[in-house]
């Protein structure tokens, strides 16, 4: 079994504040996986989760076969994938 970590994108708080104004935090980015394609979606709405084959919420760790594994490695996911032994 391998985990899986949806990525996340970096962003800095809106601030003018010199020193509040270069805080930044990692926001997770939610995967949606349809007719075998992934995309990225920041905040998914319900009816793209209930349309979605699999999804996988940012911010969350799952647990992956070795095909899906294999599946998120070719579509460029590979970074985010963590062997568990």
């Amino acid at each position: 079994m391998s985990t899986f970590s949806p990525p996340g994108r970096l962003e800095r708080w809106p601030v003018v504040h010199p020193l509040f104004g270069r805080m930044s935090i990692t926001r997770g980015v939610s995967l949606l996986k349809e007719s075998g394609i992934y995309r990225q979606v920041p905040t998914p709405l319900a009816e793209e989760i209930a349309a979605a084959d699999i999804t996988y919420l940012g911010g969350h760790v799952y647990e992956i076969d070795a095909a899906e594994a294999a599946a998120l490695t070719t579509a460029g996911y590979g970074e985010w994938i963590e062997e568990q032994l």
